[in-house]
């Protein structure tokens, strides 16, 4: 008899507020376990900026812990994800029919430049694998490469993009979508930096702020105190881009609904939530 990797536990979002978790994932799978949440600081962002009837994109999308946020925040819009490893992408969508979130559409696949064919190395669920840090490789696993202008969507409004150091590609290949839907993009910023800003830039993105968002915090979704004498995972690098002419800080360019239908301070906003401005290539 195969011995199960999978467990069920109790998590913030979605319908059924559970997520099918890989029983020897110290990261997420244990943040789960111990908080009922995952990296929630970035949910803060998605809060802030997806309405119910928005159009977003999840890739690097692993096993759906953000997904199922982002779900949950569009109810009456669409969540298009993409993960290219096979035992995440299961786990994806076991968790989006477990949470009966029909605006989810899932896809095998990496995002890129150019549509084509990559590999990703295979990981064991009987261990204690890096899932959130696996790069596209020249072996393993044939996935499908695609670009998000592939989608040919009319509508797009938010796009969050973890794809451990493939963020520059994507924003390649989503140029015409980002130039004509004008998104608010929320990118990993742990890679190539430089080459993000330029593409950033090539699409009409001038105004950029850096996240640092803490894996974990008080008060969480289980009400539980955050472990004494444990080393905090290091916090996600992310980078929020709004589109538009260059501003400054003080006066930024936003959707044209942030203030008449958020009511927020974006400045204020933004020191709440430890952003920091980002002028040029850093």
């Amino acid at each position: 008899m195969t011995e199960q990797y999978t467990v069920l536990r109790r998590f913030r979002h979605g319908a059924a507020h559970q997520l099918l978790c890989l029983k020897y994932d110290s990261y997420i799978g244990r943040a789960v376990e111990l908080f009922g949440e995952y990296s929630e600081a970035e949910v803060d962002v998605f809060r802030a900026f997806v309405r119910p009837e928005d159009v977003c994109i999840d890739g690097g999308a692993l096993f759906g812990e953000h997904t199922l946020a982002l779900s949950d925040l569009c109810p009456a819009g669409h969540v298009i994800a993409f993960e290219p490893q096979r035992i995440p992408f299961q786990l994806l969508c076991g968790n989006a029919q477990l949470n009966s979130a029909d605006n989810i559409d899932a896809e095998r696949a990496a995002l890129g430049a150019l549509e084509g064919h990559t590999r990703v190395e295979p990981l064991s669920p009987y261990s204690d694998s890096p899932w959130g840090l696996t790069k596209l490789s020249s072996h393993g696993d044939r996935v499908r490469i695609r670009t998000i202008d592939s989608l040919n969507l009319k509508r797009l409004d938010f796009v969050k993009l973890d794809l451990e150091g493939a963020e520059a590609d994507a924003i390649v290949g989503g140029k015409e979508t980002f130039i004509r839907c004008r998104p608010v993009l929320y990118v990993e910023y742990n890679y190539n930096r430089p080459a993000i800003l330029a593409t950033l830039a090539m699409c009409g993105y001038f105004n950029y702020w850096r996240h640092r968002a803490p894996m974990h915090r008080t008060p969480n979704y289980l009400g539980r105190p955050l472990p004494e004498g444990v080393t905090m995972p290091d916090p996600s690098d992310m980078l929020l881009a709004v589109p538009g002419a260059p501003s400054t800080g003080s006066n930024p360019v936003l959707p044209g609904w942030w203030f008449t239908e958020s009511g927020r301070d974006f400045p204020a906003w933004l020191a709440a939530h430890s952003f920091e401005r980002i002028e040029g290539a850093q």
